[in-house]
């Protein structure tokens, strides 16, 4: 038996997300996706909010110690603020500690991404890479994640229709949802007519880049109750990294999704994945990533995995239905801000505000995201509408 959840959310603001967002500055995001998240749990961010936790990475905004720029926007100037150089996913489990230990009783998470005004983004992505082994090689950014994608595919003997089946089902979920950048009808069969661009992948396996931000706020969960009429309690959190070299990682294994996929569901106390969990908002910045974590999670012995993709069993009326809001694939890449963004899609969800994506009697709810290259930290978060 698990403990009770000790956190909650209690507010959710978003602003995009599309392909380029020119009227506005990032800041200018910040501040409105943070007016809206305080808007929806009723408080004044200079009284009541305890400390702010920012995700955001310097190499993106081209500038050093980026987020000097981000108290004033989201209420925290002259308070408590605490950067992390990852994905907002991350920075949620940073609030999450800074609840359970007493630091704060309300905390506002925040993260953004403004790809559009990067120029090139396979030259920031080298900027990660060994310096003396992997980046005078000057491979693209995306060939790690070929790497891999094959190693999957070969491991469990699929095809590159179970990728272009992740593909279709997000981008057709997109369809029903208005915060989507990236919505198209299409069908296996459209997105295998497009070639290997680094084999397995073809370019539709790779989410489009997305601007937009994020803002959640959490609270211990006694004053969730008094805040919100339908808290969101976090009940297992849990997060891993691979190594940073990429010519020593397990690209047959994925351990860092795996053990985070593992830790956070023992904190939870789930005991059988597939049937307690009711929805999954996965990582999915490359297609078979969402096939990884669905193993990882434990929803489908693997021998079923082609079950998965013939019958379609992670679709929306599926046995365990994954990325109903699109995910990345369907809603944008939005950097640091797109693990937050699968996390506010899945609050929804268990309020029952999710609209034309609204699942029937969704209780628990997990979310991931990967944060990558070069280290691959993968960050785990289970959601219940009980504590």
């Amino acid at each position: 038996m698990a403990p009770r959840s000790r956190v909650a959310v209690v507010g959710i603001g978003q602003v995009g997300y599309r392909s380029a967002i020119t009227e506005l500055e990032y800041k200018e995001m910040d501040y409105e996706a943070a007016a809206k998240a305080c808007a929806d749990a009723e408080i004044d961010p200079r009284k009541d909010i305890g400390s702010f936790v920012h995700a955001q990475e310097d190499f993106w905004e081209g500038y050093s110690i980026t987020s000097e720029y981000s108290p004033d926007q989201v209420g925290g100037a002259l308070r408590s603020v605490c950067t992390v150089t990852g994905d907002g996913l991350q920075a949620f489990v940073t609030a999450f500690m800074h609840i359970v230990s007493g630091v704060s009783e309300v905390a506002l998470v925040v993260s953004h991404g403004k790809p559009s005004e990067i120029l090139d983004m396979n030259k920031v992505m080298q900027l990660a890479l060994d310096p003396v082994y992997e980046r005078p090689l000057g491979i693209n950014h995306l060939t790690p994640y070929a790497f891999e994608a094959r190693a999957f595919l070969d491991k469990y003997r699929l095809g590159r229709e179970a990728l272009a089946y992740v593909v279709a089902k997000n981008r057709r979920n997109a369809l029903r949802n208005p915060r989507a950048a990236y919505p198209i009808d299409m069908n296996k069969e459209d997105i295998l007519m497009h070639g290997e661009e680094i084999p397995p992948l073809s370019r539709l396996d790779v989410a489009g880049y997305a601007d937009g931000a994020v803002v959640v706020i959490l609270a211990d969960a006694r004053r969730a109750r008094k805040m919100s009429e339908v808290p969101v309690y976090v009940r297992g959190v849990a997060w891993a990294s691979e190594t940073s070299s990429l010519s020593m990682r397990d690209y047959y294994g994925f351990p860092h999704v795996r053990y985070a996929a593992k830790k956070s569901i023992e904190m939870a106390g789930v005991r059988r994945p597939g049937r307690e969990i009711d929805l999954a908002e996965l990582e999915d910045r490359v297609s078979y990533m969402e096939l990884q974590s669905v193993v990882a999670y434990g929803f489908f012995q693997d021998r079923e995995l082609k079950q998965v993709v013939n019958r379609g069993l992670t679709e929306m009326g599926g046995d365990v239905p994954v990325n109903v809001s699109g995910g990345a694939l369907g809603m944008g890449n939005i950097l640091e801000a797109t693990g937050l963004a699968r996390l506010y899609e899945a609050v929804l969800q268990l309020r029952g505000e999710a609209g034309q994506n609204q699942l029937d009697e969704a209780e628990v709810a997990v979310v991931n995201s990967r944060r990558e290259p070069p280290s691959g930290t993968c960050t785990s978060v289970i959601l219940s509408t009980e504590p």
